[in-house]
């Protein structure tokens, strides 16, 4: 609501919302004022003089809920005439005073409280000049909140927040420290108490992104040192980088790392600003002098990489032939023999773990592949 009173040429402005006066001239009247700034006239405004026969009651409440004090500049009142001001917010709280001609009010009052009520009675004769003052919270905390950081930020990270402007602090999270450390979205508010024990509050959003869904499966966990460098795949979501031991460029080159075990990782950042990174171990062997001897002309695998069923196809009918599948280790882990004059084997590898085998075909000759079960 907007109140624009016109005396004289000369425009008061009373703004009010949500109940609470922020900038105003006020004048005697029947009603209640929340602030903690306020010119206080009688019912005359600034120009004298208040009217006969008036009887209102005003009451001005703390919009802090911090002690009011009233400071009166100027006071005339006609004979019969009386203010009367209480300490509290209706006038059956305590007598503060009853001001007239002969006791005028000088200086200031003081609440106890968050409020002061006055109570005005004219009669029918003889009006005075009235009088003028200035009410406010005179010693109203300012609470404030300094963040140590950014206010938004990833999941894992923390910001510290700082309260001040008083002398005593309690937060919604319930600490009654100044400083708190806070790595969980939300409002959070602190009310400051001054050294009269006044209070004020103040808050602070804080809004956490949470991380990134990312996962990181390499199709195998090992390979032979002489195998050639191959791009890393089994990341997502797509559009990450590889990085890790042997990798240049998204590239795993086992030759730079020599033998042993090396950690490669996958690192997402979605469009907060957030990552988050996966690690894999692959492991680089020698491989025993096993070598890849294979004739493509005679021999196929498929498919390679396999998950459950490998089947080995060839050109010319197997003679007796003994099939074999060694770990890197050179261990035998599967066997398995072909009848004669058959040109097709279909081998079950759905017990072996993932990771890099070789297929060793002892038929004519002694043939090695390579194959990796993911």
């Amino acid at each position: 609501m907007r109140r624009i009173l016109f005396f004289l040429g000369l425009t008061f402005l009373t703004i009010v919302q949500n109940g609470i006066v922020y900038a105003q001239s006020v004048w005697m009247a029947d009603t209640t004022i929340v602030t903690c700034s306020s010119d206080y006239f009688d019912s005359g405004g600034p120009i004298p003089s208040y009217s006969s026969s008036e009887n209102s009651t005003l009451v001005y409440q703390s919009a802090s809920t911090c002690i009011l004090e009233a400071n009166f500049s100027n006071f005339d009142l006609g004979m019969g005439d009386t203010l009367f001001v209480y300490d509290g917010c209706t006038v059956q709280t305590n007598l503060l005073g009853s001001f007239t001609q002969n006791t005028p009010l000088s200086g200031t009052l003081f609440s106890t409280g968050n409020c002061l009520t006055f109570h005005f009675i004219s009669d029918t004769t003889n009006e005075g000049l009235g009088w003028e003052a200035i009410v406010n919270c005179p010693t109203t905390p300012i609470a404030e909140i300094l963040a140590r950081g950014p206010t938004s930020f990833c999941g894992g990270d923390s910001v510290m927040l700082i309260a001040t402007g008083g002398v005593s602090y309690h937060w919604n999270t319930l600490s009654n420290e100044d400083t708190i450390v806070v790595s969980y979205p939300g409002t959070y508010e602190v009310t400051v108490t001054g050294a009269s024990g006044c209070m004020d509050t103040a808050w602070q959003e804080v809004i956490v992104y949470p991380l990134p869904p990312v996962g990181f499966i390499l199709p195998f966990d090992s390979i032979c040192i002489l195998d050639p460098p191959f791009a890393l795949s089994g990341g997502f979501p797509l559009g990450g980088i590889y990085s890790g031991d042997g990798v240049v460029a998204g590239v795993f080159d086992p030759t730079q790392t020599g033998e042993g075990v090396f950690t490669v990782r996958y690192s997402y950042t979605d469009s907060n600003g957030c990552s988050r990174t996966i690690p894999q171990s692959i492991t680089v062997l020698i491989c025993n002098g096993l070598s890849e001897q294979v004739s493509v002309d005679e021999f196929r695998f498929s498919p390679n990489p396999v998950h459950d069923e490998l089947c080995i196809n060839s050109t010319a009918a197997f003679a007796n032939s003994e099939i074999r599948v060694l770990n890197l280790s050179g261990q035998v882990v599967i066997y398995n023999s072909v009848e004669f004059g058959s040109r097709e084997l279909k081998l079950s590898v759905l017990n072996l773990p993932p990771g890099v085998y070789i297929i060793q075909i002892k038929d004519k000759a002694v043939v090695y592949k390579r194959i990796v079960k993911d």
